[in-house]
Protein backbone atom coordinates (compact mmCIF):
# COMPACT_ATOMS: atom_id res chain seq x y z
CA UNK A 1 0.00 0.00 0.00
CA UNK A 2 1.39 3.71 -0.67
CA UNK A 3 1.61 6.22 2.01
CA UNK A 4 -0.59 9.33 1.07
CA UNK A 5 1.89 11.93 2.77
CA UNK A 6 4.32 11.14 0.07
CA UNK A 7 4.87 14.43 -2.10
CA UNK A 8 5.85 13.90 -5.85
CA UNK A 9 6.76 16.48 -8.20
CA UNK A 10 4.63 17.63 -10.94
CA UNK A 11 6.44 17.59 -14.07
CA UNK A 12 4.51 20.31 -15.79
CA UNK A 13 4.52 23.11 -12.82
CA UNK A 14 7.62 21.39 -10.91
CA UNK A 15 5.96 22.07 -7.76
CA UNK A 16 5.52 19.50 -5.09
CA UNK A 17 2.36 17.81 -4.29
CA UNK A 18 1.25 15.14 -1.97
CA UNK A 19 0.26 11.92 -4.06
CA UNK A 20 -3.67 12.46 -3.88
CA UNK A 21 -3.36 15.45 -6.23
CA UNK A 22 -2.39 12.91 -9.02
CA UNK A 23 -4.28 10.77 -11.30
CA UNK A 24 -4.23 7.15 -11.07
CA UNK A 25 -2.91 4.97 -14.35
CA UNK A 26 -5.83 3.30 -15.65
CA UNK A 27 -3.61 0.13 -16.63
CA UNK A 28 -2.34 0.05 -12.68
CA UNK A 29 -4.30 1.34 -10.06
CA UNK A 30 -1.00 1.50 -7.48
CA UNK A 31 1.07 3.62 -10.00
CA UNK A 32 0.27 7.37 -10.28
CA UNK A 33 0.52 9.74 -12.86
CA UNK A 34 3.38 12.19 -13.11
CA UNK A 35 1.22 15.34 -13.47
CA UNK A 36 -1.17 16.88 -11.41
CA UNK A 37 -4.73 17.16 -11.66
CA UNK A 38 -4.75 20.93 -12.06
CA UNK A 39 -1.82 20.73 -14.91
CA UNK A 40 -3.65 17.64 -16.68
CA UNK A 41 -7.39 19.42 -16.87
CA UNK A 42 -5.69 22.71 -17.68
CA UNK A 43 -4.20 20.56 -20.51
CA UNK A 44 -7.39 18.58 -21.66
CA UNK A 45 -8.96 22.10 -21.84
CA UNK A 46 -6.64 23.70 -24.39
CA UNK A 47 -6.82 20.38 -26.39
CA UNK A 48 -10.41 20.35 -26.18
CA UNK A 49 -10.58 23.81 -27.31
CA UNK A 50 -7.93 23.41 -29.85
CA UNK A 51 -9.93 20.45 -31.64
CA UNK A 52 -12.80 22.51 -31.55
CA UNK A 53 -11.17 25.37 -33.43
CA UNK A 54 -9.58 22.72 -36.39
CA UNK A 55 -12.71 21.58 -36.30
CA UNK A 56 -14.50 24.80 -37.26
CA UNK A 57 -11.59 25.84 -39.54
CA UNK A 58 -12.25 22.75 -41.49
CA UNK A 59 -16.05 23.42 -41.94
CA UNK A 60 -15.65 27.28 -43.07
CA UNK A 61 -12.62 25.61 -45.42
CA UNK A 62 -14.82 22.77 -46.81
CA UNK A 63 -17.84 25.72 -47.43
CA UNK A 64 -15.50 27.93 -49.34
CA UNK A 65 -14.08 25.72 -51.45
CA UNK A 66 -17.26 24.13 -52.13
CA UNK A 67 -18.69 27.63 -52.81
CA UNK A 68 -15.67 28.87 -54.89
CA UNK A 69 -16.55 25.76 -56.80
CA UNK A 70 -19.86 26.35 -57.90
CA UNK A 71 -21.04 23.10 -55.98
CA UNK A 72 -22.53 25.16 -52.70
CA UNK A 73 -26.28 25.86 -52.22
CA UNK A 74 -28.19 28.07 -49.76
CA UNK A 75 -28.71 25.69 -47.76
CA UNK A 76 -25.22 24.71 -47.95
CA UNK A 77 -24.53 27.93 -45.84
CA UNK A 78 -27.29 26.94 -43.32
CA UNK A 79 -25.80 23.83 -42.88
CA UNK A 80 -22.43 25.05 -42.10
CA UNK A 81 -23.91 28.22 -39.36
CA UNK A 82 -25.88 24.92 -37.21
CA UNK A 83 -22.59 23.20 -37.28
CA UNK A 84 -20.66 25.54 -35.97
CA UNK A 85 -23.52 26.75 -33.84
CA UNK A 86 -23.15 23.39 -32.39
CA UNK A 87 -19.53 23.24 -31.50
CA UNK A 88 -19.38 26.93 -30.58
CA UNK A 89 -22.37 29.05 -29.66
CA UNK A 90 -20.16 32.09 -30.01
CA UNK A 91 -19.06 31.93 -33.03
CA UNK A 92 -21.51 33.25 -36.27
CA UNK A 93 -20.44 31.76 -39.48
CA UNK A 94 -20.92 34.80 -41.67
CA UNK A 95 -18.97 36.43 -39.07
CA UNK A 96 -16.26 33.46 -39.89
CA UNK A 97 -17.13 33.80 -43.48
CA UNK A 98 -16.36 37.18 -43.97
CA UNK A 99 -13.10 36.94 -41.65
CA UNK A 100 -12.08 34.70 -44.17
CA UNK A 101 -13.34 36.03 -47.69
CA UNK A 102 -14.12 39.44 -47.18
CA UNK A 103 -17.70 41.04 -46.45
CA UNK A 104 -18.55 41.53 -50.29
CA UNK A 105 -17.89 37.62 -51.03
CA UNK A 106 -19.54 36.76 -47.76
CA UNK A 107 -22.52 38.32 -48.35
CA UNK A 108 -22.84 36.56 -51.84
CA UNK A 109 -22.20 33.23 -50.31
CA UNK A 110 -24.98 34.23 -47.61
CA UNK A 111 -27.75 35.29 -50.89
CA UNK A 112 -26.98 31.77 -52.79
CA UNK A 113 -25.30 33.72 -55.29
CA UNK A 114 -22.05 32.57 -56.84
CA UNK A 115 -18.42 33.21 -56.51
CA UNK A 116 -16.99 35.93 -58.77
CA UNK A 117 -14.54 33.58 -59.59
CA UNK A 118 -16.82 30.53 -60.82
CA UNK A 119 -18.64 34.15 -62.86
CA UNK A 120 -15.39 34.37 -64.73
CA UNK A 121 -14.90 31.03 -65.26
Amino acid sequence: MIATTANRICQKCLEPKPLTEYRRRWSDSDVRMNVCNSCHYASERARRARKKQEAIDRIVTNYIRKWRRGKAFHADFWDCHWKIRKLNRRDQFLDLLTARIGREEALRAYRGQPSEQVRSA
